[in-house]
């Protein structure tokens, strides 16, 4: 009787018990994903070292990622573009830029706040790149007309420039452009001339251009009696002629022109920028800086 109580207490312990689910296998495993989850995160959180107790070299290496992420969110220095025109803008003995207007230049960004590198470039290459954007400013000439559309530039005039037609004693002066028509004149490569330039070597104006790489060169030529004339500016010839007088040299003054600064249309708020070397070199000029750099 015993014997078959607990057979039947067995039997119904067995029928009775539930049956593995099917649906709770998944529920199994996810609980277990969690579980390895936690360990993972408690053995890192454990085994992270603290700021403080980071090595040298460890702690080098995060300050150079830091740096180097500074570095790419640092704004990029004003690229301004530099040409040879002694001695209002030319590179000097020491490969350095130089002359009154690079120094004004200086001036009015330094006191402007801005940071820059200076460029030193061919003339026709600065036009080039200032169309592009690959130089962002230029202290230069005004109204060139290869560069209207391309650049916005100052209100301020910090320079005059002045443009003769060189020629050697007994040469017939002349007062005009259109005078030298029929001549063999003498031109820098790269200059346009304020757009002079197209109308003087149309072929209908009918005047023989010879080409010369520099403002040197250019007087070697007219001294050489190989052109009638020589088309150039008087700021460069008179600098060269303080170190190198040349004897019967005379001119005649066609135009001046004035400089200013150009910036790049490309520029990011290329009319924010003008507006602010505008408010710098005001600032500069009334208190007198302008006029001492001028001077000196």
């Amino acid at each position: 009787m015993m014997t078959a109580i607990l057979n039947y207490r067995q039997t119904a312990e067995v029928v009775c018990l539930p049956k593995p689910s099917t649906s709770n296998t998944p529920m199994k495993y996810i609980l277990r994903g969690a579980l390895a989850l936690l360990v993972l995160f408690l053995t890192t959180t454990v085994n992270a070292t603290p700021p403080d107790k980071l090595s040298a070299s460890q702690k080098l290496s995060a300050s150079q990622k830091l740096n180097a992420s500074q570095k790419l969110k640092a704004p990029e220095k004003l690229k301004v573009a530099y040409v040879e025109f002694p001695p209002v803008e030319y590179k000097d003995g020491n490969k350095q830029p130089a002359g009154s207007f690079i120094k004004i230049t200086e001036a009015v960004l330094n006191n402007a706040g801005i940071e820059f590198d200076f460029i030193y470039l061919p003339i026709a290459r600065t036009y080039l790149y200032l169309r592009e954007g690959k130089v962002d400013m230029w202290p230069g000439l005004s109204e060139i007309p290869s560069l209207q559309g391309y650049v916005v530039e100052s209100q301020s005039i910090p320079a005059t420039i002045t443009l003769s037609a060189w020629y050697i004693k007994g040469t017939p002066p002349i007062t005009h452009f259109n005078q030298l028509s029929g001549t063999n004149t003498i031109l820098v490569n790269g200059y346009t001339y304020g757009g002079l330039l197209y109308k003087l070597t149309h072929p209908d104006f009918g005047m023989n251009a010879l080409y010369t790489p520099t403002h040197e060169s250019g007087l070697k030529m007219l001294q050489l009696k190989r052109g009638d004339y020589f088309l150039d500016y008087n700021e460069p010839i008179r600098s060269h002629l303080q170190q190198h007088p040349m004897e019967n040299l005379q001119h005649s003054v066609l135009n001046k022109r004035n400089a200013s600064f150009l910036v790049s249309s490309r520029y990011p708020k290329a009319e924010q920028l003008i507006k602010k070397l505008d408010d710098s070199y005001n600032q500069l000029l009334s208190n007198g800086t302008i006029k001492n750099i001028i001077n000196k």
